[in-house]
């Protein structure tokens, strides 16, 4: 290995990940997980705003020698309020796959979101997952035969709650994708058993439905009731979210596919505060985008957020040290935000509020 990094020991951040996982991983597949649609400059903005947009106010001699993360969310007991964003394909990672990332998930106590595009079943993935609370994903497609099936089988399978991906009428321009002439090779998606997944393989757009409307999200709430929770993910507008709560959701996550999909748009933080404040107190509102460190989580959750979701480093530790590194990117996040919430005099989630920022000017450095 060319880096400097070799064992699980010597990482210190989630960004170490990536130095071991683009040396592990094939270059194509490096890139899918890593990358953003066009010229990427909303993947580059997810990040950089958090640190530039925000700062943290240090306080002292706060008695911070007890610290409490704990998070529940719909009823249930989380270790923190930081969970697991639907990523597809982890089989390409690693060959466990999915049940190593449910597994770390398992050991910590941490929120999983199963992707609809997962190589592992979703019967396997909630088996591994004994004590964990796990969610899956759907995306409304052309087909809605394959989408509901995969509802009422996480239903059957005690999923909490059906993750909708809102933002997907078509797929963004992923130019790394399309120069490496990405496809999924040997991979299997598990849940989809139909000849869409040839077209998928092919990363065909041709499965998605540019007509998918609140309409469809509604009667997707009305069919399956009050049985599981329906969240609607990829909002990034006020007016989204009063229209996803119109349609009946129990909750909005705020999202912009993490850079995949309409790139020139805002980062997550930047229009996080303006959700919160029209959502309210009707719904618990989730962000994800960027996030890398505990300070970035404690700034989410000071501007309104109830949890903060990471996808790209499970993903980069998966791929470096299996499910030991996926275990490691989540132990390492969450010792982060228990020590900003030190620094800042905060010993529960109820201290986080926005007192404990300071908002400057944006400035974004990489438009050219």
């Amino acid at each position: 290995m060319s880096g400097t990094i070799r064992s699980l020991d010597r990482i210190s951040c989630l960004d170490d990940f990536d130095e071991v996982a683009r040396e592990k991983i094939d270059k194509s597949v490096y890139d899918y997980y890593d990358g953003g649609s066009d010229r990427e400059l909303t993947l580059s903005w997810n990040k950089q705003m958090i640190s530039e947009r925000y700062l943290l106010r240090p306080r002292v001699m706060c008695n911070v020698s007890k610290v409490d993360m704990t998070k529940y969310i719909f009823g249930d007991k989380l270790s923190m309020p930081i969970g697991v964003s639907p990523t597809g394909m982890h089989k390409m990672a690693h060959p466990e796959g999915e049940l190593a990332t449910v597994s770390a998930c398992d050991r910590m106590n941490c929120l999983m979101i199963l992707s609809f595009f997962s190589t592992t079943s979703l019967e396997d993935v909630a088996k591994r997952a004994q004590y964990c609370t796990k969610w899956q994903n759907v995306y409304i497609l052309n087909n809605r035969d394959i989408t509901h099936n995969v509802v009422q089988r996480a239903i059957r399978n005690a999923y909490r709650a059906i993750v909708v991906t809102c933002d997907a009428p078509v797929l963004g321009n992923r130019r790394k994708d399309v120069r490496n002439e990405f496809t999924l090779g040997k991979f299997s998606l598990e849940n989809i058993n139909d000849s869409s997944v040839k077209q998928i393989r092919d990363h065909s757009s041709e499965i998605f439905d540019p007509s998918v409307s609140w309409q469809d999200l509604s009667a997707l709430k009305k069919h399956v009731g009050d049985t599981v929770r329906i969240i609607a993910k990829g909002i990034m507008t006020p007016d989204d979210a009063e229209l996803a709560i119109n349609a009946g959701v129990d909750a909005i996550f705020v999202s912009n596919h993490g850079g995949r999909q309409l790139d020139g748009g805002p980062s997550t933080i930047e229009v996080l505060p303006e959700i919160v404040q029209r959502v309210g107190k009707r719904c618990p509102v989730f962000v994800d985008g960027g996030f890398r460190t505990g300070s970035d989580v404690l700034k989410a959750l000071a501007l309104g957020a109830d949890m903060v979701f990471i996808g790209r480093p499970v993903l980069m530790g998966l791929a470096s040290f299996g499910e030991a590194g996926v275990y490691k990117a989540l132990s390492l996040i969450k010792e982060e935000l228990r020590r900003a919430m030190m620094l800042t005099g905060c010993t529960s989630l109820r201290d986080i509020d926005r007192s404990i920022l300071l908002e400057r000017s944006p400035v974004r450095l990489n438009e050219i």
